[in-house]
């Protein structure tokens, strides 16, 4: 379902969940109180590749999504006053596991 500003503001704005009478927008209203900050400063979004997560083009998609939003005036490290976006999804989480993974092993294991 697509949502225009207006719509949105209104699902968003009822007093409660019960002031909004179809099931899909309610939905739509609960989903975006968890993937938003309680000051609207920061953001969840989840993302699905186009393709299985364990492709080497995952790296680089994530870094490039990540790259843009900083390019674009978000996330920037130096300045944490700004709305920040945080991505899951299994492309990102797995990547995200695997830098790990390197930042915390001594080198001598590797």
């Amino acid at each position: 379902r697509t949502y225009t500003w207006a719509t949105a503001r209104a699902i968003l704005e009822a007093p409660n969940d019960l002031a909004v009478a179809d099931p899909v927008d309610r939905l739509y209203r609960m989903r975006f109180h968890t993937m938003t900050g309680w000051n609207n400063t920061r953001a969840l979004f989840r993302i699905r590749a186009p393709f299985h997560p364990y492709n080497r083009n995952g790296h680089p998609f994530t870094n490039s999504i990540r790259s843009r939003l900083v390019d674009a005036g978000y996330n920037n490290p130096e300045d944490s006053s700004h709305f920040r976006a945080y991505f899951g999804g299994a492309v990102v989480m797995l990547f995200d596991q695997v830098d790990q993974v390197y930042v915390d092993t001594p080198p001598i294991m590797l």
